[in-house]
């Protein structure tokens, strides 16, 4: 009769296990967070640069042709080309007018002879719910009176 083949006793013991274990766990939640990070940092930048291509828009329907020169125009008066998205607020908070000098003085005291045919609009963009909902953007356009 052959003796039986002796068996090996080495192995992996409970506290390697162990060890492995927690090093993987840690490892994992690593990556799972920085998954998380990437994640909310691409909706961060979408939300920018959408509310950017919004409120440019808004802007460039204002200054176009399309939309006329108003004399002494308030703010509600280029409402209508704020049109956008949903979620997304842009307002016409501010129109002065250039008083043919060096400053622009406010709607409020603008006349026939003070309104030389350039007005400066000032848009405001609230961003929907989110995490740049606390952002707002502000944009100052000119818009000149064409001479017919």
């Amino acid at each position: 009769m052959r003796p039986e083949p002796q068996r090996s006793e080495a192995g992996t013991t409970l506290i390697e296990l162990l060890v492995t274990i927690a090093i993987m766990g840690i490892a994992f939640v690593g990556v799972v967070g920085g998954i998380g990070t990437a994640i909310i940092g691409a909706d961060f930048q979408k939300r920018g640069a959408t509310s950017g291509v919004v409120l440019t828009s808004a802007a460039e329907k204002i200054v176009a042709d399309t939309t006329p020169y108003k004399p002494c125009a308030l703010p509600a008066d280029y409402q209508d080309a704020t049109a956008s998205p949903s979620g997304f607020l842009v307002a016409v908070t501010e129109v002065l007018f250039w008083d043919g000098g060096s400053r622009y003085v406010p709607s409020a005291s603008c006349t026939p002879s003070v309104d030389k045919g350039v007005q400066l609009i000032r848009l405001t963009l609230t961003p929907p719910a989110g995490p740049r909902a606390s952002e707002l953007e502000v944009l100052e356009v000119v818009k000149r009176q064409v001479s017919p």
